[in-house]
C-alpha cells in the first residue's frame, strides 16, 4: 500500500475495507507481470499458480533484457520508467 508515483497520499488510507487484503510487502516481480497499457508497461502473459516463481523470473529477466541498457562509451545505464517510478519497491536508495 505503498504511495502510487506522482501521488500525494496512499491509494488505501484510513478506514478503506480494501486494506485487509493489501500485502504487507510487494514482491517487485509483479511489476514485471503487471500491465497498465503504457508502452513502458510489459506485455500481457498468463500466470500459472504452480509456476508463478518461476515465471515472474523470467518476466522479470525478459523485461530487463528489452528495456535496460549500458553505454560504455557514456557509462551511462538507461532504465524504465517503471524501474524509475517504484524504485523503493526493489530495495534501493538513490545513493
Amino acid at each position: 500500500n505503498g504511495r502510487p508515483p506522482y501521488h500525494l497520499r496512499r491509494t488505501l488510507r484510513g478506514g478503506d475495507v480494501r486494506r485487509a487484503f493489501a500485502l504487507p510487502r510487494v514482491d517487485p516481480r509483479a511489476h514485471f507481470a503487471l500491465n497498465c497499457g503504457a508502452s513502458s508497461c510489459p506485455p500481457v502473459k498468463m500466470y500459472t499458480p504452480e509456476g508463478l516463481d518461476e515465471e515472474l523470473t523470467l518476466a522479470s529477466k525478459a523485461f530487463c533484457e528489452d528495456s535496460v541498457t549500458f553505454d560504455a562509451d557514456a557509462n551511462a545505464l538507461t532504465v524504465s520508467a517503471i524501474l524509475k517510478w517504484y524504485r523503493s519497491d526493489f530495495g534501493a536508495d538513490d545513493a
